[in-house]
């Protein structure tokens, strides 16, 4: 066998504060999270041949990758971009219930994943991305978010289009939506940051996800404490702290937008100095 890159969409994350959990959890206690984190971020298996899809897993870090043009997407396209955006919300929100926050980068290029062999420079390019993301979010690499306007309004593939970009064409496709209207469905689920990095908007697109806005609210103020009790507990440490201190914005300027609507969501808003 000649190994042979293969282009994947890739998803790198882990856990924040993993090293300080091993220092004062029980193992117990660090298994069932890690048990958890695997059964939530894995496909069915039935799934994961059909479209090679394949999780690689060592301590607190997963990395999802699925095959952009196997032969299954090629003839009944997936939408795998939009999926593989969408999957981490439900990680997101039962890791957030559990007080545990994820940092993470999602990003197309060559792998090879064969034979419990993983490399490639996909796989760097996630890795040195999800170095960057720095704060408890899920960046997606630029290139994908500039690639999305290969479609056009009338929701066609622009003839200019780079091959990197025609990848991208087997990202987007389904076959139960347009190609413009999963285009939009994925713009919907990302945000930009100050610092100019895309990010999955996880508060924004998790609203949708509840069924009632009550139920949504109980995962807000859920949020709210990890986020105070991770800011009062690192008050010290400078370098954590920041990472906190961006999720309180993020948080608030979420919340501030439910605020202008109804006033009673004001006490989910978190204080500059958790008392």
């Amino acid at each position: 066998m000649t190994p042979k890159y293969t282009i994947a969409l890739i998803t790198y994350f882990d856990i924040l504060g993993f090293q300080d959990m091993v220092k004062t959890k029980p193992e117990a206690e660090i298994y069932n999270l890690l048990m958890h984190f695997k059964n939530t971020s894995k496909s069915d298996e039935k799934e994961m041949k059909e479209y090679s899809r394949s999780y690689n897993y060592f301590s607190d870090t997963i990395v999802r990758s699925v095959n952009v043009l196997s032969e299954a997407n090629r003839r009944r396209p997936d939408g795998i971009l939009f999926n593989e955006l969408y999957d981490p919300l439900y990680i997101i929100n039962d890791l957030i219930l559990k007080g545990v926050l994820i940092r993470g980068s999602v990003t197309i290029g060559p792998i090879f994943n064969e034979n419990d062999i993983f490399f490639g420079p996909g796989v760097i390019t996630a890795y040195d991305l999800e170095r960057k993301a720095i704060y408890p979010r899920i960046i997606v690499d630029s290139i994908i978010v500039k690639t999305l306007n290969i479609i056009n309004s009338k929701g066609e593939m622009r003839k200019n289009a780079s091959d990197l970009s025609r990848n991208l064409f087997y990202l987007l496709s389904s076959n139960t939506n347009t190609l413009i209207d999963e285009k939009n469905f994925i713009l919907k689920m990302l945000k930009k940051g100050r610092d100019n990095v895309w990010f999955v908007d996880y508060l924004g697109a998790l609203a949708s996800e509840y069924d009632e806005i009550y139920e949504f609210s109980l995962f807000l103020n859920q949020h709210k404490l990890l986020v105070e009790k991770g800011i009062r507990s690192k008050l010290k440490n400078s370098h954590v702290l920041e990472k906190y201190l961006w999720l309180r914005r993020y948080h608030n300027t979420y919340v501030s937008q439910l605020v202008a609507h109804d006033k009673q969501f004001s006490r989910l808003l978190i204080n500059e100095i958790p008392i």
